[in-house]
């Protein structure tokens, strides 16, 4: 079951998107180069990830998973890319809804 929930980006977006499970997606838009973008990004609640494939990767790289605890030293473990929790996400057709929160 998909629950509709509502994602604080950063402090600076808030963003529409669903839960399934142990993770969350969300479609969000910014500024890159001049030009108008937007990100597909998922959260797995179980491990604190925020991971997507991003669409300012050069194209050699596209599709590959950027994941921002990458650098966790702590941690023992890593999950799989992509984690399970993704996958009945990861296509998952619904309008993005996002805004720029002011500062």
């Amino acid at each position: 079951m998909f629950t509709p929930v509502t994602v604080i980006r950063d402090g600076a977006v808030r963003a529409a998107g669903h839960r399934h499970g142990a993770a969350i997606v969300y479609d969000w838009g910014f500024t890159w180069e001049g030009a108008a973008r937007e990100q597909r990004s998922f959260v797995l609640l179980d491990t604190g990830f925020q991971i997507n494939q991003p669409v300012v990767f050069p194209e050699q790289q596209r599709g590959w998973w950027y994941c921002n605890r990458r650098h966790d030293i702590r941690r023992d473990t890593w999950p799989d890319f992509p984690p399970r929790a993704v996958a009945a996400l990861a296509e998952l057709p619904f309008r993005p809804r996002w805004e720029a929160l002011a500062p």
